[in-house]
């Protein structure tokens, strides 16, 4: 299933290219294996890696590492400029359980439980600026 993400270009992206794992899909966040594979994100893995942005050749695939996305978040309501939103499956975004991606930016208030999310990858320690 193709999943669209409408990422937010005010934000520096990073992307980096990995061996993937069977079952990733353009727009499905993905996790790191111990072994440098992308993996989907409920299965074993160090940590939230980022967004899968295509497939290439040999298995590989360029994953999106850092920047900032709209994504659909259950009870967005409870939260408020740099809470935690984790990820617990492909369109599973909650304020609480799973794996973490980022922080909340802002609620799209003409968009109904949807925020602007800034992630980056588990291992990146540059913070975000959510001015």
């Amino acid at each position: 299933m193709l999943t669209l993400r409408a990422y937010d270009t005010s934000i520096k992206r990073k992307t980096q290219v990995f061996l993937g794992s069977k079952g990733l899909e353009k727009g499905y966040p993905c996790g790191l294996r111990r072994d440098g594979r992308a993996v989907q994100i409920n299965e074993q893995h160090e940590g939230f890696l980022g967004f899968i942005e295509s497939n290439l050749e040999k298995g590989q695939c360029l994953v999106v590492t850092r920047g900032a996305v709209r994504l659909k978040i259950e009870d967005i309501h409870k939260a408020k400029v740099g809470t935690p939103i984790f990820c617990s499956g492909a369109n599973e975004f909650t304020l609480s359980g799973g794996c973490l991606v980022g922080v909340l930016k802002y609620i799209q208030l003409d968009m109904p439980n949807y925020g602007l999310v800034c992630f980056k990858r588990f291992d990146d320690a540059e913070p975000f600026n959510l001015k």
